[in-house]
């Protein structure tokens, strides 16, 4: 299971870094930049993109420019939204990427948990 979390806030990266391997400690994780992300998804592939849709950057839905260009290229990707948004803000966007989950800031860890316990599509 290859995962790639990609998040420009360091605050927010440290605790997923110690998030992730408990929740799923068999999953190979990359934590990218997300200038980064979309060459590392070309080239080394990717089941789960955990992302947020608020980038710290002049537009607010980098995380959906993402998240879209890395479907294009895996169209089976189970995409896991984080947000500061209002959950109505990007829902037409989401919704349109089908993506696997969605959570606001702030989450906890069961939550986090609980969405990957619910992927959108089955990885091995």
């Amino acid at each position: 299971m290859k995962v790639m979390c990609v998040h420009w806030d360091r605050f927010y990266l440290s605790h997923l870094k110690g998030d992730l391997p408990k929740i799923i400690p068999e999953a190979d994780v990359q934590y990218c930049d997300p200038r980064d992300a979309a060459q590392l998804a070309e080239s080394w592939g990717c089941d789960i993109l955990l992302t947020e849709i608020d980038m710290d950057r002049p537009r607010r839905d980098e995380g959906l420019i993402l998240a879209e260009q890395i479907k294009t290229l895996h169209p089976r990707v189970n995409i896991i939204f984080i947000t500061v948004c209002l959950p109505y803000e990007y829902a037409e966007r989401v919704l349109g990427l089908h993506a696997s989950g969605y959570l606001c800031y702030p989450y906890n860890f069961d939550e986090l948990s609980e969405e990957f316990r619910n992927l959108r599509y089955p990885v091995a």
